[in-house]
């Protein structure tokens, strides 16, 4: 069980994020692209009933604006 999940963790907002001063009492889970791709629901969906957070952070992004 998590209460803070960071998706996007190995970008660079979302490393940031994830080193941020939390309170220590909060345990902090982070998902990178590779741990977790939040375009698949039905992994999502499973990650999600896993650890069942009280707190998302969505740092994920698509960053090749060329794609986009």
């Amino acid at each position: 069980m998590a209460d803070v999940l960071v998706v996007g963790s190995g970008g660079q907002l979302g490393f940031e994020l994830a080193r941020a001063c939390w309170p220590a009492a909060l345990r902090v889970v982070t998902r990178t692209r590779a741990e977790l791709d939040i375009t698949d629901g039905l992994t999502l969906s499973a990650s999600l009933a896993e650890l069942q957070p009280k707190i998302i952070v969505n740092a994920a992004a698509y960053t090749e604006v060329d794609r986009a």
